[in-house]
Parts: C-alpha cells; structure tokens; sequence
C-alpha cells in the first residue's frame, strides 16, 4: 500500500511535496522522496481575505507558513505605533521556518493584501519525526 501511495503523482501533492523542498534544512540530498511524500499530508490549506491580520506581532511561531497565493506585507510597529514596511511576500515565499524550531514569537505584523492561500506546516510535525 505504502509503495502505491509514493507512486501516485497527482498535481497538489507534487506542489506541496515542492513546497516543503524549499526549507533550507529539508535538504534534498540528506531527505528522500518518501520523507516529503509522508511530510505532505502534515500541511494543512487556510485562506485570508484581503486585510485579514494573518499574523501579530510577538505571536508565538507554531507554524511555517508557505504563501501559494496572494501577497502578504510585513510590518513592523516603534512604541508609537508608526510602521515600516518590511517586505511583501508573494507566492513561493515562506515565513517561519527557522522561528518555528527556535519556539519564537514573530517579530512583525502580516497582513493579506489580496485574497491569500496558504500552506501551513504546524510545528507538531518536528516532534513526530
């Protein structure tokens, strides 16, 4: 059953077996195909409409988030609540991915500025590996 499962190609799972290839620590040479097989199913899709809060400042970082469609801006807050822009994610961008092993909080504000689609991959995943 395993073996049928890794040879089943359809397209979304092909994209979020991609997707997960792009975290530096999930080198391709050190992880084979039936880690990202079996790390797929982990990725769970959420959506945000256009100037939803995806994210808040200090939040703890329980999650990578893999933007597959949209544009996210990043923001960061001084004490009297003026802000910078600090880069806008779109698709194939990820946030998180060294925070979530580090149990950070997030240092910065994102906000969906279309229509968003995500990925995200929970941090429970790192305990069951």
């Amino acid at each position: 059953m395993k073996k049928k499962a890794l040879e089943y190609n359809d397209p979304w799972k092909q994209f979020k077996m991609k997707v997960l290839s792009q975290i530096d620590y999930f080198e391709v040479d050190e992880c084979d195909h039936e880690f990202f097989d079996e790390a797929q199913y982990f990725l769970e899709e959420e959506f945000f409409e256009k100037g939803t809060e995806i994210i808040a400042t200090g939040e703890p970082c329980s999650s990578i988030l893999f933007v597959v469609h949209g544009e996210l801006e990043l923001r960061i807050y001084d004490e009297d609540g003026n802000s910078t822009v600090l880069d806008t994610l779109q698709q194939g961008d990820t946030i998180g991915q060294y925070s979530v092993l580090a149990n950070e909080g997030f240092m910065f504000t994102a906000t969906a500025n279309t229509n968003v689609r995500l990925l995200t991959l929970d941090s429970s995943f790192f305990n069951e590996q």
